[in-house]
Parts: C-alpha cells; sequence; structure tokens
C-alpha cells in the first residue's frame, strides 16, 4: 500500500494519508472542476476591479480637472470683486460731485423763485390794468363810454 506523506501533526508526528481510492479521486475531479469554477469568478471579479480601477483613475483626473477651474474661477471671481470695490468707490465720489453740483443750481435758481407769487400777482396786476385801458381806448374810438369796474365783494 502507498502511503502519501503530508508533514508533521500537532504533537510532532509523522502524518501519512492511505492510498488514494475511487472514491479519491471522483472528489479530487469534483474538487478540481470547483476550484477551476471559483478561479473563473476570481477573475471576474478582477475584470471587475479593474474596471473599478479604470474609472476612479477616470475621475480622479476629472476632480484635479474641475479643482483646476475653481481655482481659475476664484482668481476671476477676486478680479470681479476688485473691480465692483473700485466701481463702487467711483460710484460714490460721482454721486457726492452731483449733490454738490445740484446743491449749487439750487442756490443759484432759489433767488429767483424766493418771491414768486407776490412778482406773479404784481405781473398779473399789470396786465389787467393794461387790459382795462386798451378796452377803453377802443370803447372811445368807437364813441362808446367806458366800462364801469365791477365792485369787489372782499
Amino acid at each position: 500500500m502507498l502511503r502519501v506523506f503530508h508533514g508533521r501533526g500537532y504533537n510532532g508526528e509523522e502524518v501519512y494519508s492511505p492510498e488514494p481510492s475511487h472514491m479519491d479521486h471522483e472528489l479530487i475531479a469534483y474538487l478540481d472542476e470547483r476550484f477551476q469554477r471559483i478561479d473563473q469568478r476570481f477573475e471576474q471579479i478582477d475584470g471587475r476591479f479593474k474596471r473599478v480601477e479604470d474609472r476612479l483613475d477616470t475621475l480622479d483626473t476629472a476632480i484635479r480637472h474641475t479643482n483646476v477651474l475653481v481655482e481659475s474661477l476664484r482668481g476671476d471671481v477676486h478680479l470681479i470683486a476688485e473691480g465692483f470695490v473700485g466701481l463702487n468707490d467711483r460710484f460714490n465720489t460721482f454721486q457726492c460731485e452731483a449733490t454738490l453740483v445740484f446743491d449749487q443750481m439750487k442756490g443759484w435758481i432759489e433767488p429767483y423763485y424766493r418771491n414768486l407769487d407776490g412778482r406773479l400777482k404784481v405781473v398779473e396786476s399789470r396786465g389787467e390794468h393794461q387790459q382795462g385801458d386798451v378796452l377803453d381806448a377802443v370803447r372811445r374810438m368807437l364813441g362808446k363810454p367806458p366800462l364801469q369796474p365791477v365792485p369787489s365783494s372782499d
């Protein structure tokens, strides 16, 4: 009988297996087939891992490009903010200057409009007086008597 040496056991004794039988050949064939299927599954899993690694590499590249673009946009936003601050300063300066000019214009014009009502009444009364004189002159030319003023009810 052929015995196969397997090594030493826990207590240091040599471990041998008996000669393989017909049943052992079937078991070995079954186990070989199972191991081949397991190897195929490992190969499929390795393929999946490879595809995932490729996708992660692509994603890493996209993230790096995105980070570069974000940094560029930060610089652009910073420039826009600086421009806005400068424009805001210019606008405030313009607003102050415009207020000053309007105040000057108001100061120049205001004296002429202070007593506008009084001046307008004077002009209106002159117009009524002149108009009445013209009507009386026309009536006299036509030989009619002048109009009598209507008494006011003040």
